[in-house]
């Protein structure tokens, strides 16, 4: 009898979106409950520490012009950082976008869960940017937002009152798994439907990024030894995640539940 085993790699990205030669600046604004949002033309950058409510379509868009809501009521995604810059990207750039996002956000995305790579790596929690409508760009806007949000396959998850990641294993509420019911191979957390859970993270022998390629094949390699004859799923971290501290490879185990 053939055994065919499916393994399945994809590059660790934690961005949903966005980042150019920007100056990132923390606004020390605190949250406010149900602060409004910026509307219409208002240039006014959102506020470090707010919550908001969104669902599927509007917790992947572009923008987001919702008031907050209160954060100790029900929310899927928490505003961590907000970047000014001093003066506007191209906007429909998205590969600009994502790397200002990726070198001034991720850092910070990582402390607010802990700040501990491996840890942050196991669950499900990713970054998402928003930027300013349409109006609001014309208008002469320049900031960023970046939130934290909890991946739920084919609708966000609920983030917890406090985002400190626990330690390894994270409950499955938190845990890193991946479906194949909405999108291929979807990151969700484990108390939703899921095929692959991670069960191992694998840390790389040197400090510098080894390069794409290599960094694929080692997580590869140490993935299969791990779980030898079944199907897994692989992830292995890409050079702005690992300048974010996030340089661990992650084997997700087939569950087939």
């Amino acid at each position: 009898m053939t055994t065919r085993l499916r393994r399945v790699g994809a590059a660790g990205v934690l961005l949903m979106a966005v980042l150019a030669s920007v100056v990132a600046v923390d606004l020390a604004t605190p949250a406010t409950a149900g602060s409004a949002a910026t509307t219409g033309d208002d240039t006014t950058p959102p506020a470090v520490g707010t919550c908001h409510d969104l669902h599927l379509d509007a917790a992947y868009a572009d923008t987001d012009d919702r008031p907050a809501v209160r954060c100790s009521h029900r929310h899927s995604t928490y505003t961590y950082k907000v970047l000014v810059l001093d003066e506007a990207p191209n906007w429909w750039d998205a590969d600009e976008i994502a790397a200002i996002e990726a070198r001034s956000c991720l850092p910070d995305f990582v402390a607010t869960l802990g700040g501990n790579g491996r840890t942050v790596m196991r669950s499900a929690y990713f970054s998402k940017t928003f930027l300013p409508t349409t109006e609001q760009r014309l208008a002469g806007a320049t900031w960023i937002r970046c939130d934290v949000e909890l991946a739920g396959g084919n609708r966000p998850a609920w983030l917890p009152q406090d985002l400190t990641l626990p330690r390894l294993p994270l409950p499955d509420s938190l845990a890193r798994c991946r479906n194949t019911s909405y999108r291929d191979y979807a990151l969700t957390v484990c108390d939703r439907r899921h095929r692959y859970r991670a069960v191992a993270s694998v840390a790389y022998p040197r400090d510098s990024f080894p390069g794409a390629k290599a960094a694929k094949a080692y997580a590869l390699e140490k993935c299969s030894r791990r779980l030898p004859r079944q199907a897994f799923f692989y992830e292995w971290p890409s050079r702005v995640t690992w300048r974010a501290g996030l340089r661990t490879a992650v084997c997700l185990e087939k569950t087939g539940s």
